[in-house]
């Protein structure tokens, strides 16, 4: 069948022409064999005269700013034969002081702070002989042994340290890449009034309705102390 078509082909003048043309790269998606007539001449019919071409244009990094330790790529441009197509790049640098340390060991004795609570939750559990899996003794109980009421309280001062864990330990990580030293202070801050909130809330009794654990209170300048820097450094880098 192609050796029939073919000679066709030539008896209409139509093989030279094919014959005599260089050939160019198939459209994507075609294969070519290197035998048989009727398939290559097929295929030539519809190459591409003007395969496109990209070329990619870049230019070289900007300096950093020094206000939001933001590195731009000015602009980058695909051409094409019909279109061009421009993109705007950008890369974000996060640069770590070198009082940073302060704050990763802030962040440490977090881990400690919240194995003292779990010693004073296990001790007072152990004296008003609670047993497991019991969270918290009956209100009843609580009312009618101080160790009971104590041990509810040590467990609740451990539960409200865990609530406010998450949101300090984030804030404090991202306030420190600004301010390291005022972050470290105000994580120490929070830190010693958490104890302090423990000891006070444990050591009251049934009468004080756990009023001592306001000792404590000072943890909440901390708190949102490194939640404002934290928005602060935010706002710069995006801004």
């Amino acid at each position: 069948m192609d050796m029939a078509y073919a000679k066709d082909l030539q008896s209409r003048g139509q093989r030279n022409s094919y014959a005599g043309s260089p050939r160019k790269p198939c459209s994507p998606g075609f294969a070519t064999r290197p035998s048989g007539s009727f398939f290559r001449l097929a295929v030539a019919d519809i190459h591409h005269k003007d395969p496109p071409e990209f070329r990619l244009h870049t230019a070289p990094l900007s300096q950093p700013s020094t206000r939001s330790n933001i590195t731009t790529t000015p602009t980058s441009t695909v051409n094409s034969h019909h279109h061009t197509h421009t993109f705007n790049m950008s890369l974000t640098t996060l640069v770590i002081p070198a009082d940073y340390s302060y704050v990763l060991v802030t962040l440490l004795l977090t881990g400690v702070v919240n194995q003292y609570h779990g010693i004073l939750t296990g001790t007072r559990r152990k004296r008003a002989n609670i047993p497991y899996p019991n969270a918290y003794a009956t209100h009843e109980a609580a009312n009618a042994s101080l160790d009971a009421y104590q041990f509810n309280c040590a467990q609740r001062a451990h539960a409200n340290y865990l609530e406010n864990l998450p949101q300090f330990v984030i804030s404090t990580a991202i306030a420190g890449l600004s301010h390291p030293r005022i972050t470290a202070g105000l994580a120490g801050m929070w830190l010693v009034g958490r104890v302090l909130y423990a000891r006070g809330y444990v050591n009251g009794n049934q009468e004080s309705k756990g009023s001592g654990r306001y000792q404590g209170m000072m943890y909440v300048l901390g708190q949102l102390g490194v939640m404002g820097l934290a928005a602060e450094k935010l706002y710069r880098m995006i801004m």
